[in-house]
């Protein structure tokens, strides 16, 4: 027996109270009576009715009792309260679109049997004039139909119908925060999970439809790394079958090695991989280097060592049921090539060796070729003439070159730059220590993380700061004279530094190579920072040009001509970059977007699968007993009532 209302039991206080009136009733009560006789005969009397009447008054007691906890009871509703198994009237249905789920098989992809349960499960919900829910766990989980009813039934099953895989990791979490979304309107709702994935731990109020087929495997390149070592190029690849122990062919070809045309073919590499683990294939030079387990070596000879290369295309050529990480491509290996003029009639050891310093700093970004010039300048009009970057020092030329961009140091003129010298070499008085210290200008990402005071010098070059063009942008100050200014407009691009180092701190000073570093990193920036991406991974775009063309795996175009900018990855394979430069010459780069490697693995499991938080409350038959307990109660308050009346004799 239940009390559906249990506060009901407040009632048996009253036991309380009856038990406190009986405390406090008298056992006697005084009378004058008019004869001793009379008296002594009613003690008489008395000594005979004592053994009844104690017992008489304990029934009365006993039977107040029971008539208020009866009371008390009725007021609790009891019932009888059973309970069955739920006979689920409502269906909430999560797909899984993780890019597992496109493993295929007999011509029909997981994700393919996947909607077509989806839909069934839809059709007989609405044949039985039930509601469905359809949850699609993509790349964000969402909604298709939510307590869709019979009258919607054309309008689910054609959502359905169109739905689509992702290529990356299934929103789980928010799949089944949406299904227990639904749960709170119904609770006897059954949550039917269409999925690959098998759950060590799965729970009761999820039912898991596993619609992957037997004997589905994948043999998977899981990862490709190339390290430039001793010269040569070290190329690593990951492998795995998954399903089935397979001896495996990874085969490798390289376009554009060591600067040739054609393909270079690398020797196959065979192994066996098993238990679902990862092997690596390594292309090595060192015939003596120890890989560990699971490592295959394969020794490259003279005539196949690569020190660079345009890309790198790795394959297994095996029929099994997942293609999308049978191949894997590596760019990279030739950097764009960035040339630099330095021309100075007193070459400054200090600046060279910094340049090439940040040079170095920058090599995985740029093939940076420097050119010295002494006394003398580079034919402009010729193509050999022509730079990325033109560092003129003391003596400017004439005109200045306009396909590339051009940093004056302590300029002996304008040369055309837009700007007023008012006086060279200008010593600065009354000065102590190592110079007098330089004011910071305007905010720029050159000057991010200087400190423009911990710069002194003992002389500069005095230019008019009302004469600057429009475009210049002060980063320095020397008692208002502008020491450091730059102009980048989309043909003019220029930065002027009217100190001599030598007569500067500069030398020793921590912030010149930050900022140097920084004027690369501003002027030259890198289009993209990887060559390979995850799909839906967030790239941030750059550009030393105007515009940033990227068309995508299906040749899709899209122009950037706002930088930094940010492009989706949502394609799988090759993306192509170019942009057009200063000197017109357009610089084309790619790079490669792969599926998550954790997707190759189509047997995955799972140790715990999501429980939806929500209260299961099984289907209850009710059997009232409040008219028993009224019964009883009425039939003892008669009892009492007779006892009570019984009293008098």
């Amino acid at each position: 027996m239940s009390l559906l209302l249990p506060l009901g039991l407040l009632g048996l206080i009253s036991l309380a109270v009856l038990l406190l009136i009986y405390i406090l009733k008298p056992n006697y009560q005084q009378k004058l009576i008019s004869s001793t006789y009379i008296w002594k005969l009613s003690l008489k009397y008395k000594r005979k009715r004592v053994p009844i009447s104690k017992l008489r008054n304990l029934l009365i007691i006993l039977c107040q009792i029971i008539i208020l906890t009866m009371a008390a009871i009725i007021l609790s509703d009891p019932a009888n309260v059973t309970e069955y198994p739920t006979d689920y009237n409502e269906k909430i249905v999560v797909i899984d679109a993780s890019a597992s789920m496109l493993a295929e098989s007999d011509g029909e992809t997981r994700f393919a049997r996947a909607k077509t349960q989806a839909a069934e499960i839809a059709q007989a919900a609405f044949d039985k004039n039930s509601a469905v829910t359809v949850i699609i766990a993509g790349r964000e989980a969402t909604y298709v139909a939510q307590r869709a009813v019979k009258q919607d039934e054309s309008g689910v099953l054609e959502q359905i119908k169109a739905l689509e895989c992702t290529y990356g990791k299934a929103d789980m979490t928010g799949a089944f925060a949406l299904a227990e979304e639904t749960l709170e309107f119904n609770s006897d709702s059954e949550v039917i999970l269409l999925t690959g994935t098998d759950y060590v731990a799965a729970n009761k109020r999820v039912k898991v439809n596993n619609v992957s087929k037997e004997g589905e495997w994948n043999a998977a390149i899981l990862d490709v790394t190339a390290e430039l070592e001793n010269g040569f190029y070290t190329i690593t690849v990951e492998v795995a079958s998954y399903g089935a122990d397979k001896a495996l062919d990874v085969l490798c070809e390289i376009s554009g090695a060591n600067g040739t045309t054609g393909v270079t073919t690398l020797p196959i590499a065979d192994l066996y991989c098993s238990d679902d683990e990862t092997f690596k294939v390594v292309y090595t030079t060192d015939p003596d280097r120890v890989w560990g387990d699971n490592a295959t070596p394969v020794v490259l000879s003279d005539d196949r060592r690569i020190y660079s290369y345009d890309q790198i295309y790795i394959h297994i050529d095996e029929p099994d049921n997942y293609i999308y990480d049978n191949e894997y491509y590596l760019f990279g290996g030739n950097k764009p090539t960035v040339k630099m003029a330095y021309c100075s009639d007193n070459p400054n050891n200090f600046l060279g060796t910094v340049l090439l310093q940040t040079v170095g700093t920058m090599r995985d970004r740029w093939n940076i070729e420097v050119k010295e010039f002494d006394n003398s300048f580079p034919d402009f009009d010729s193509e050999e003439g022509k730079f990325d970057l033109y560092i003129f020092e003391h003596v400017m030329p004439n005109k200045l070159p306009t396909d590339g961009i051009v940093f004056m140091v302590d300029p002996d003129k304008a040369a055309g730059a837009g700007f007023t010298i008012t006086r060279n070499d200008v010593h600065i008085p009354n000065w102590s220590g190592d110079g007098a210290a330089l004011a910071a200008g305007k905010e720029h990402p050159i000057m991010n993380f200087i400190d423009a005071s911990a710069f002194r010098v003992t002389s500069y070059t005095q230019i008019d700061e009302n004469s600057l063009d429009d475009g210049y942008e002060v980063l320095m100050y020397y008692e208002g004279n502008p020491v450091f200014f730059i102009k980048d407009e989309p043909d003019t691009k220029i930065a002027v530094m009217s100190i001599d180092f030598k007569m500067s701190n500069m030398s020793i000073s921590m912030y010149f190579p930050m900022m140097l570093y920084n004027f690369f990193d501003y002027w030259l920036p890198a289009a993209f920072d990887d060559d390979v991406y995850n799909i839906y991974d967030s790239v941030k775009l750059n550009a030393r040009g105007e515009e940033l063309t990227v068309i995508d795996p299906d040749d899709n175009e899209k122009v950037f001509d706002t930088f930094p900018s940010e492009l989706t990855v949502d394609g799988f394979g090759t993306y192509m970059v170019s942009q057009q430069l200063m000197n017109g010459v357009t610089l084309t780069e790619q790079f490669y977007a792969r599926i998550d490697s954790s997707q190759s693995n189509i047997y995955r499991k799972d140790d715990v699968m999501l429980d939806p938080t929500v209260e299961d409350k099984p289907d209850r038959t009710y059997e009232f007993l409040v008219i028993y307990f009224a019964a009883v109660m009425v039939a003892v308050l008669l009892l009492e009532w007779w006892l009570q009346s019984r009293s008098g004799i």
